[in-house]
């Protein structure tokens, strides 16, 4: 790899808040589920209801973990686009001359209870789509310096172009 394909143009930052919470949220619900599994059961139904409840908080820490796995780091090079997830030691390398398309859409998060609805977080989602038909998406909720890194893959892209 030469090193102007190295030479990295931004990279995006992990999305601490996120992972906090996801580390701190499977910590807790680990701790319920170790409560729940050492607690005596009366009778045999008590012990039947007390393993349903344990594997519901089981699944509250595994979700609470992704939460924590799926942050992803996005460096740009002058060459291609790099995802990373740190937690989860994989990563993905995209060349730009790949990349067919860049659209970008509004990205909302919502709450919605008893037909009240509340937008907590209003953003933008990006999607690459790739020659091979493949789609790649990022969002402004996930990615730390989203806007800045959009244009300089804009950028970046199109400079890729005009040097081959």
């Amino acid at each position: 790899m030469s090193n102007s394909s190295k030479k990295i143009i931004i990279r995006s930052s992990i999305n601490f808040i996120s992972a906090f919470i996801g580390v701190v949220g499977f910590i807790f619900w680990l701790w319920i589920f170790y409560i729940t599994i050492k607690g005596k059961a009366a009778d045999e139904t008590s012990k039947t209801a007390q393993y349903i409840l344990a594997a519901l908080f089981l699944g509250f820490a595994l979700w609470a973990f992704t939460l924590t796995a799926r942050n992803k780091v996005i460096i740009l090079t002058e060459k291609q686009l790099i995802i990373k997830w740190p937690f989860l030691l994989l990563k993905k390398n995209i060349s730009l001359l790949d990349i067919n398309q860049i659209t970008e859409k509004p990205y909302k998060v919502t709450y919605e209870r008893d037909n009240m609805k509340s937008l907590i977080y209003n953003g933008k989602e990006a999607t690459l789509t790739l020659k091979n038909g493949r789609k790649v998406k990022f969002n402004s909720f996930e990615t730390f310096d989203y806007e800045e890194l959009l244009k300089k893959l804009y950028i970046a892209k199109n400079r890729a172009k005009l040097t081959t």
